[in-house]
């Protein structure tokens, strides 16, 4: 059950990383040359660092998601 919860964990996380960072986050498709020039701005980065409430608020998904295990298992003793 443990492996489960984990391999849940993990792809929960993967999703994640892939909606923010899709498919190597590289340079612009080279058949899009203006693309690189359209819009510039000093916050427009392929760089990305989670906030300190995404992080609480995946350690409080994952924290749930083990109390209520703990609390089937328990609760069918």
């Amino acid at each position: 059950m443990g492996v489960a919860g984990l391999l849940i964990a993990c792809s929960f996380m993967a999703v994640r990383l892939n909606a923010l960072e899709p498919r190597g986050a590289g340079p612009v498709d080279p058949n899009l040359h203006e693309l690189q020039t359209a819009f510039t701005d000093h916050r427009l980065t392929f760089s990305y660092v989670p906030s300190f409430f995404e992080c609480q608020v995946t350690v409080a998904m994952v924290a749930m998601g083990c109390a209520m295990f703990t609390s089937a298992t328990n609760s069918s003793r």
